[in-house]
């Protein structure tokens, strides 16, 4: 009967962890991936104001020195990304000429590389140990004194009426 008890309890405690362990990698992927995208439609603005205001050549030598500079293919027309795994951003430098940058869309291990992310989920597996040990215990303690009045209980069962107690020599 204890450990039936016991398995319920530890089985729903592993359940919501796994759960909201699952839930909380999701959401931190769709917020961290819409961060990376911004910051990405950024660095291309950004990359072609700068064109724009010094008014450099928009040549191949250009584009590769900028593909080195940022880690990211430069092209200086509208592109497509070429599959499903990478993205690209197209921002106008004046009429006519457009600044595309491509690059391989940030893996899931990389999103929870992130700091913010590890703090999160260890923030919420501290709350989760909390939380388990705060329920557990007064069970656990509940659960410990009712085997010991079982086994006082049992005790004095066995005893039997023809024999001498503690109790009846006082």
């Amino acid at each position: 009967m204890l450990n039936r008890h016991w398995i319920r309890i530890a089985g729903s405690f592993l359940l919501f962890v796994v759960a909201g362990t699952i839930g909380l990698i999701l959401l931190l992927n769709v917020a961290l991936q819409r961060l990376s995208e911004a910051e990405f439609v950024a660095l291309a603005k950004a990359n072609a104001d700068f064109i724009r205001n010094t008014g450099l050549p928009q040549t191949e030598t250009l584009s590769r020195y900028l593909s080195q500079l940022l880690g990211v293919e430069v092209r200086f027309q509208r592109l497509e990304p070429p599959d499903a795994r990478h993205e690209a951003v197209t921002v106008g430098i004046d009429s006519g000429t457009e600044l595309t940058l491509i690059r391989e869309r940030p893996q899931l291990r990389e999103v929870l590389m992130r700091p913010i992310a590890v703090g999160a989920l260890a923030a919420f597996w501290g709350l989760w140990f909390a939380l388990a040990w705060a329920v557990a215990l007064p069970y656990l303690k509940a659960q410990r004194f009712a085997l010991l009045g079982a086994m006082a209980t049992s005790l004095a069962h066995e005893g039997g009426a023809g024999k001498i107690s503690a109790w009846t020599c006082a």
